[in-house]
């Protein structure tokens, strides 16, 4: 990571069990200051301001129910507070959406500080290189991790400095035309794609297609990223995004409309992932386990 105590000390979101694991936490560290006597509120700290780190934020303040281990009658005052490395909040966002975010956020009591390049993660606190300390009883670092190590020890595939492997707009890599890497794990030199599911999911359809015509002898076509938008579900706090036109304007959306929206494109993503069987069964299980589960969503 490059930050001192990131390992030891932050919540990374990378997995199911990562998620698990931050569930639980949370769940037991409010029950711990709740029984422990605290009068101070509980801090969270995210790292990131991200589609990650501001639908968690959203969630864990208005949506949040930490399990069997704390019901809400019995849970402290929560502070949760956003640290951005660079000066603008949600950066490659259009600026409308953006506001409307940060209002939402703030009317949750979300704290949002920007230019804030945090130096160290320690059990309680969270440094920044101005010397800047914010306390932490749970810190959740969602500004993207850097590949392993190994990455950068297979001979033949030239990386960045984030080990992502480097490649063409074709998807093949640099310096092979025989090996393809697409997701979070590749790099386009000449047109980077952001690291989004949305992105991998376009580039898994685009490969699809390819890599019958490479093995035919043809050339790759190249990949082209077709934005659609973005929509992010802020919990109690509403939903907001935008969803982008080919024949319009770029549409804003906000409120029922655009939680409506989030769930059709989640839905999309499961049928497309999963398949009609398994998609219909897991649609229908996530019906049933919002009506009788906790509502607290982790990535």
């Amino acid at each position: 990571m490059g930050v001192d105590g990131v390992m030891d000390h932050a919540f990374m979101l990378d997995g199911e069990t990562d998620a698990e694991a931050l569930s639980q936490r949370y769940s037991s560290g409010l029950l711990a200051h709740s029984l422990g006597g605290y009068t101070r509120p509980y801090h969270i700290v995210i790292v990131g301001s991200g589609a990650t780190g501001v639908e968690l934020s959203a969630h864990l303040a208005t949506d949040a129910v930490g399990a069997a281990l704390a019901p809400r009658s019995a849970q402290p005052e929560v502070q949760i507070t956003i640290l951005e490395a660079s000066e603008t909040f949600m950066s490659g966002m259009d600026d409308t959406v953006r506001q409307a975010i940060r209002e939402r956020l703030t009317r949750a009591s979300v704290e949002i500080k920007t230019n804030q390049q945090v130096s160290k993660v320690s059990a309680d606190t969270v440094e920044t290189n101005d010397g800047e300390r914010f306390p932490a009883d749970l810190t959740v670092w969602a500004t993207g991790r850097v590949d392993p190590p190994i990455a950068d020890k297979i001979d033949g595939l030239a990386c960045n400095k984030k080990r992502q492997w480097r490649v063409r707009r074709t998807l093949q890599c640099v310096n092979s035309d025989t090996l393809f890497a697409l997701g979070d794990c590749a790099y386009i030199d000449d047109d980077p794609a952001p690291p989004t599911a949305q992105a991998a999911s376009e580039q898994a359809e685009h490969l699809a297609t390819e890599l019958p015509r490479f093995f035919d002898g043809e050339r790759p076509a190249n990949f082209a990223f077709q934005d659609k938008g973005t929509l992010l579900s802020l919990g109690e706090a509403g939903s907001v995004g935008e969803v982008r036109g080919h024949f319009c304007e770029d549409l804003q959306v906000r409120g029922r409309l655009a939680r409506a929206a989030y769930r059709g494109l989640q839905r999309q993503h499961q049928f497309l992932l999963l398949g009609a069987t398994k998609g219909a069964t897991e649609a229908i299980s996530d019906v049933f386990g919002r009506s009788i589960g906790p509502r607290l969503k982790v990535y």
